[in-house]
């Protein structure tokens, strides 16, 4: 779901993560900072979140990825959500 569902939606896509295995969020559009706020339960279901950078939305992709990686998150769980995730969705290798 890109944008995690918009505003709106958040709380359905929280809720859809948590009973559908094929369903992943993208974090495109999302402050760093209200990432916690909006999905609480990140860290329990980090195998399915997904970066995303908004681009052109978010001119200084640098600085978005670094606000993410300061998010008090397990350093996998980071890894999982810059990386790791959409390289596992899309079959790539590390």
């Amino acid at each position: 779901m890109a944008h995690g569902g918009r505003s709106f939606w958040y709380d359905r896509a929280a809720w859809m993560i948590t009973r559908h295995k094929n369903i992943f969020i993208d974090i495109s559009g999302i402050p760093a900072k209200q990432l916690l706020t909006h999905f609480p339960k990140l860290e329990k279901f980090a195998d399915r979140f997904l970066f995303g950078a908004d681009w052109p939305g978010v001119p200084d992709i640098h600085s978005f990825v670094d606000r993410v990686t300061r998010l008090p998150l397990k350093p996998a769980t980071i890894e999982a959500i810059l990386w790791g995730n959409g390289a596992r969705l899309l079959g790539l290798g590390k």
